[in-house]
């Protein structure tokens, strides 16, 4: 039963919070005027791919279980193999453009921000996954990998943009691809 639930669970986040948002404020910050966010908004945006500005809501990392780097070494080593593809995909959509547009935080210091690392040389682990207890059964695993380190508008704030891959253990396959920056302060 809870198979044939999971898939169209995905698949309804899939629609909801990715692609094409022309119409849909999801992608904003209350703090954001209009104007600034309609920059994200692209209906040519694949319907796999999700950006998320700075430190914005990715529903799996808020419901699922967090994972140790160790889970599923078979499901990391496969998503290694199918992730030259899928960077190759992303390469004309992560810009530096498109990295400034999802800053809300360090605006002036990312008006220099000019070159993004390649995307092929992304290194990704586990960080959720939808297993509830250690013996239900796996289907989900979000992988999260850094791209680059970001200028920042403070010595205490660390900030990174990063890729966070939602991959289908039993299918082998990534469902989808969230780019966003994430950051840290240092305490």
């Amino acid at each position: 039963m809870f198979r044939v639930v999971a898939l169209p669970i995905v698949l309804v986040m899939l629609l909801v919070f990715c692609g094409s948002s022309e119409g849909d404020d999801r992608v904003d910050s209350p703090k954001r005027p209009e104007a600034e966010s309609e920059d994200l908004r692209d209906s040519k945006l694949p319907l796999n791919v999700c950006l998320v500005p700075e430190m914005g809501y990715i529903p799996e990392l808020r419901v699922w279980k967090w994972c140790s780097a160790d889970t599923e070494p078979a499901a990391t080593k496969k998503l290694a193999e199918l992730w030259p593809t899928e960077a190759a995909r992303l390469r004309p959509i992560v810009t530096p453009g498109l990295t400034r547009r999802l800053s809300r935080w360090a605006r002036p210091q990312m008006e220099g921000y000019r070159s993004v690392p390649s995307l092929d040389k992304v290194r990704f682990q586990p960080v959720a996954t939808d297993r509830k207890n250690d013996g239900d059964r796996l289907n989900y695993i979000v992988f999260r990998g850094q791209v680059d380190t970001l200028p920042t508008h403070s010595p205490l704030v660390t900030r990174w943009l990063e890729v966070y891959v939602l991959y289908g253990v039993h299918g082998e396959s990534i469902l989808r691809t969230t780019v966003t920056i994430r950051g840290e302060l240092l305490e």
